[in-house]
């Protein structure tokens, strides 16, 4: 569960693939869509209001690491969520 800062309230629950997707099906989100997720998140910001250079060095890392990722899941054949084109 996520919860808010100093508080007990969850805000939400993320529940996290449990063993290959081959083996046991989808049951749960994928660190690399979590990165995909905070990505979209990042090029929305640079695409408004909020555009600075934090944001966009935060982007260029969050690529970085999701690169080897993608590559790895392909190489095992195992499916990628991605929430941008």
């Amino acid at each position: 569960d996520v919860y808010l800062p100093d508080s007990a309230m969850a805000v939400a629950h993320i529940q996290f693939q449990d063993g290959t997707v081959g083996a046991n099906g989808v049951n749960g989100v994928q660190v690399e869509t979590l990165l995909h997720i905070v990505l979209d998140k990042l090029r929305c910001f640079q695409e408004g209001p909020f555009s600075n250079k934090w944001n966009a060095e935060a982007a260029a890392y969050q690529r970085a690491i999701i690169a080897p990722a993608v590559d790895l899941r392909k190489l095992e054949n195992v499916l990628v969520v991605r929430t941008t084109p």
